[in-house]
């Protein structure tokens, strides 16, 4: 890291208490408008605070990011005491109805996306996809085939 560039515990000191409520309202929802209103600064500074070189900004991504992996672990383990809950329900009844209405619902709700997502296509055809996107079709036989006709990519 360069002596120039603070460190992230050094831009967290330097933001003031009215950029971290900045910040903390712009994580609860307000628009920038609003934050900066509520603060008592102008929209056009908040703007600035937001310049991605900014200690705010900075500060402001490395919020939301906590926040988005703090949900994401608070649904994963959720997720994991519901199938836990469900496993051992499927264990314990003998009504075969009702194992079928709670595999149904697992289907449904996570297993369908999984079990029908199309199978990943080959290097061939995803090379042959960029390049008809990218070039006119008679180009692509020169990168995909070598003068004898032999494909060039292998899976």
């Amino acid at each position: 890291m360069a002596k120039d560039q603070p460190t992230t515990e050094q831009q967290e000191q330097e933001l003031t208490p009215l950029q971290l409520r900045f910040i903390e309202l712009l994580l609860a929802g307000k628009n920038v408008t609003d934050a900066a209103r509520t603060v008592g600064v102008s929209r056009r500074a908040a703007c600035n605070w937001l310049d991605p070189a900014h200690a705010v900004h900075q500060e402001y991504e490395r919020q939301r990011r906590a926040l988005a992996y703090a949900l994401q672990e608070r649904v994963r383990l959720v997720h994991e005491l519901a199938m836990k809950a469900l496993k051992d329900f499927l264990i314990s009844t003998k009504r075969p109805d009702l194992r079928f209405q709670a595999m149904k619902l697992v289907y449904e709700s996570h297993l369908r996306e999984e079990l029908t997502r199309p199978e990943p296509a080959s290097s061939e055809q995803l090379v042959s996809d960029e390049l008809q996107r990218q070039l006119n079709p008679s180009a692509i036989a020169i990168y995909l085939y070598d003068e004898k006709g032999r494909p060039r990519i292998h899976d």
